[in-house]
């Protein structure tokens, strides 16, 4: 099976506690993460969105990015068929009751409810 996928040099610059992210083929697009993992992610998710239904650009060869001091090169692979599938998937309204305690705790730490219950159902559906 052929995999629709987008690789992508990205300079990484750590500044002021944070890693930015840019992308020398894709100006306008720019990211950022709190340590290198999260950066890669929103870096992944950033060109994702960037080249959905755009044509692509052709991608740099990593010995032509030039880097300044105190930046990096990371490479950043987007499966396109994956990306578009996330994209294009519809999302439902649901109104959903639960217990009292919980939603207070949950509102103190801040959590997502549509993202917890999402997880849980993918969880519990093995989707």
């Amino acid at each position: 099976m052929k995999h629709d996928l987008a690789i992508y040099p990205a300079i990484f610059e750590p500044t002021d506690g944070l890693i930015m992210v840019s992308f020398p083929d894709v100006p306008a697009v720019h990211t950022f993460g709190d340590n290198d993992v999260e950066a890669t992610l929103m870096a992944t998710d950033a060109l994702a969105l960037a080249l959905y239904g755009e044509s692509r650009p052709k991608p740099s060869a990593v010995a032509d990015v030039q880097l300044k001091a105190n930046q990096y090169l990371v490479m950043i692979t987007v499966d396109m068929d994956e990306a578009r599938r996330k994209i294009t998937r519809p999302t439902v309204r649901k109104n959903v009751t639960i217990p009292a305690d919980l939603e207070i705790l949950a509102r103190k730490q801040g959590l997502n409810f549509s993202e917890v219950l999402t997880k849980a159902l993918r969880t519990q559906l093995h989707a």
